[in-house]
C-alpha cells in the first residue's frame, strides 16, 4: 500500500517537472520566432559568426531544419503522435526517473512548439494554409546546410540527453533487482544459519544418545 502510494506521488511529480520543462521550452520557442518575424526580413542573412553560423527567415513546409518540405501534413501527424505518446508515458507512471522526465519535457516542448505553427494556432498575421498545412517558422541559419529554429533544438538535445542517459544506466542493475539480490543473499544465509544449527542439533543428539546408550559398571 505504502510502495505503491510511494509510486503514485513520484509520478505525479515527474509529470509536473516534464511539463514544466516543456512549457519553458514551448515558450521560448515561440517568443524567439515572434521576434524573428518582427525582426528579420524573411530570406535575408544576417551574419552573427562569420558564415557559420546566421539568422534568416524563412517559412518551412517540410521537418525539423526545412528538411522534407512539401510534406507538411506527414510531420503534423508524427509531432502529434510524439507529444501524445510522452504524455501517456508521463500519465499512466511508466516515467519515474525525473532525468528521463526532464529529457521527454524538451522533447515534447519541440514537438510542440512546431506543432502550434503546423496547426496555426497562433495569430502573427501570416498567410494561411489551412490546418495541418501551417509553415513552420525558422531562422537560424547553420551555414547554409539547414536552418532550424529554437524547438529544433530542444529536440535535438532531448534525443542527444536520452541516448547519454540510456548508455550511462544502461548496465547499471535496477533498484529492483538489488532489492531481490539482497533479499535473496539473505534468505540464504537465513537457510544456511537453519541447516547449520539443525547439523548441530543433530551432533548434539547423537553424542547424548550415545551417552545414555554406554554400559554402567
Amino acid at each position: 500500500m505504502v510502495a505503491n502510494s510511494m509510486r503514485r506521488l513520484r509520478t505525479v511529480w515527474v509529470a509536473l517537472t516534464s511539463l514544466v520543462v516543456a512549457f519553458l521550452a514551448v515558450f521560448l520557442d515561440q517568443w524567439s520566432k515572434s521576434w524573428a518575424i518582427a525582426n528579420l526580413v524573411e530570406k535575408e542573412s544576417k551574419p552573427l559568426v562569420g558564415d557559420f553560423f546566421s539568422l534568416r527567415l524563412i517559412f518551412n513546409s517540410g521537418a525539423a531544419f526545412s528538411l522534407g518540405e512539401n510534406a507538411t501534413w506527414i510531420f503534423t501527424v508524427i509531432s502529434a503522435a510524439v507529444v501524445v505518446a510522452v504524455l501517456w508515458l508521463l500519465v499512466t507512471g511508466k516515467v519515474q526517473s525525473f532525468w528521463i522526465g526532464i529529457i521527454l519535457g524538451f522533447i515534447v516542448g519541440g514537438a510542440i512548439g512546431n506543432l502550434l505553427d503546423r496547426l496555426e494556432l497562433i495569430d502573427r498575421g501570416l498567410p494561411k494554409h489551412g490546418v495541418g498545412h501551417g509553415h513552420v517558422i525558422d531562422f537560424l541559419d547553420y551555414n547554409g546546410w539547414f536552418v532550424g529554429n529554437v524547438a529544433d533544438i530542444w529536440v535535438v538535445l532531448g534525443v542527444i540527453f536520452l541516448a547519454g542517459y540510456m548508455l550511462a544506466v544502461g548496465d547499471r542493475p535496477k533498484e529492483e533487482d538489488k532489492g531481490k539480490e539482497k533479499l535473496h543473499k539473505q534468505s540464504d544465509s537465513v537457510s544456511n544459519n537453519a541447516t547449520h544449527a539443525g547439523s548441530t542439533n543433530v551432533h548434539e543428539d547423537t553424542a547424548d544418545a550415545t551417552i545414555d546408550h554406554e554400559p554402567h559398571e
